[in-house]
C-alpha cells in the first residue's frame, strides 16, 4: 500500500506564508531606515556658528538639508578652498525630520569640506547629510513586496497540494473502522410473520338445517 503523504508539506507551506510576510516587512522597513538614518543621525549646524567643516568621500552624493523654517543661502567649498557647484532642489524637495534638501553636491576628492548657510532675517539650521536615493528605496519596497506575496503564495499552494494528496490517500487506502458488536443473527422460526390487517370474511356461507322445534303444550317425544 501506498505511504500516507506526511505532515512536512503542511509545516513547509505554514513557513512560507510566516517566512514571506516577516522578510517582506523587514526588508521594506529596514531600507526606509537606512534612507532616513543619514539625514536624521547627521549633526545641526546654525549660521550664527563658525562654518561647518564635515569629512566627505568623493563620488558621494550628499545634500545640504535646511529646517523648513528656515530660509537662507548655502555654499561649499572643497578641502583646496575651491567652490563645489550646488544643484538646487525643484519646488518639491524632500524632507525627513524637520528638515527638507535644498541643495545636492558631489565631492569631487576626499576631505574635509566647509559648507556654510547664512540668511538675512534669522539664524539658519542645517544639515550636511546624504541624500535619499530614491531608486533604492523604490527597490527596496519592491523586493519587499514581491517576498510578501510570492512566498505566501508558494506556501499556500503547498499547503493546498499537500491536503488533496493527504485526502485522496485516506478515500483511497484508508479502511473502514470496526463496528464495535457483531451484528445480532435471528434463526428462520424467531422470525415473526408480518401482521396482516384485518380482511373481510369472503368465505361462503354454508346453509344450516332447521332445528323442528316440539309443539307447544306437547312434552317432547321420549327415545
Amino acid at each position: 500500500m501506498k505511504k500516507k503523504p506526511g505532515i512536512v508539506g503542511i509545516i513547509v507551506g505554514i513557513a512560507l506564508i510566516v517566512v514571506g510576510v516577516a522578510a517582506g516587512v523587514i526588508v521594506i522597513v529596514t531600507t526606509a531606515l537606512d534612507s532616513a538614518v543619514g539625514v536624521m543621525g547627521a549633526e545641526t549646524f546654525s549660521s550664527d556658528a563658525p562654518p561647518a567643516e564635515v569629512s566627505l568621500e568623493a563620488g558621494s552624493d550628499m545634500g545640504i538639508w535646511l529646517d523648513q523654517m528656515s530660509v537662507g543661502n548655502c555654499g561649499v567649498l572643497d578641502p583646496s578652498m575651491a567652490e563645489v557647484p550646488l544643484t538646487k532642489s525643484g519646488f518639491v524637495s524632500q524632507t525627513m525630520n524637520d528638515f527638507r534638501l535644498v541643495a545636492t553636491f558631489t565631492p569631487p576628492v576626499d576631505g574635509v569640506y566647509t559648507v556654510m548657510c547664512e540668511s538675512y532675517s534669522s539664524s539658519v539650521l542645517f544639515k550636511v547629510a546624504p541624500t535619499i536615493a530614491t531608486a533604492g528605496l523604490a527597490a527596496g519596497i519592491v523586493v519587499g513586496v514581491l517576498l510578501i506575496v510570492l512566498l505566501p503564495i508558494a506556501g499556500i499552494i503547498v499547503l493546498i497540494v499537500t491536503v488533496v494528496r493527504r485526502s485522496h490517500w485516506n478515500r483511497q487506502y484508508a479502511q473502514p473502522a470496526p463496528m464495535p458488536y457483531p451484528p445480532m443473527q435471528y434463526a428462520p422460526s424467531q422470525v415473526s410473520a408480518p401482521v396482516q390487517p384485518n380482511q373481510p370474511n369472503t368465505q361462503p356461507m354454508q346453509a344450516q338445517p332447521p332445528v323442528s322445534q316440539p309443539p307447544q303444550g306437547q312434552p317432547p317425544a321420549q327415545g
